[in-house]
């Protein structure tokens, strides 16, 4: 069975397909350990990612943990095949852009594309 994307936010189907925009990002030190954390928060959607970091090498320790905001998750849908994410997100933006077409009378596109194409 197809898990349901319809049900996710842009933000949310947008950080599934090109992957998180991890922005903000705060490290905090471990002295005793020689260990770094790091935890990083995505622009997009808000996920917090945390991993902890053995200064000296750089090597991960341990798995890297994500924390999803409500609504990330399609919980008992299982995971879901990136090639379903990349058909709902070229599905939303053909949606939009027939939308937009039919909002704006073609009279009006015309000029519209004319001073695009000039520049």
């Amino acid at each position: 069975m197809a898990a349901d994307l319809s049900v996710l936010k842009d933000q949310f189907l947008l950080c599934r397909d090109a992957m998180h925009a991890w922005g903000e990002t705060k490290y905090s030190f471990e002295e005793r350990n020689r260990v770094v954390l790091r935890v990083r928060r995505c622009g997009r959607c808000e996920a917090w990612q945390a991993v902890r970091i053995l200064r000296s090498s750089g090597e991960y320790l341990g798995r890297t943990t994500i924390q999803y905001p409500e609504g990330y998750r399609l919980v008992g849908q299982g995971r879901v095949p990136k090639p379903d994410i990349r058909a709902e997100a070229i599905r939303r933006v053909y949606v939009d852009m027939v939308k937009r077409r039919k909002l704006v009378p073609e009279e009006e596109e015309a000029p519209r594309r004319k001073a695009v194409l000039a520049r």
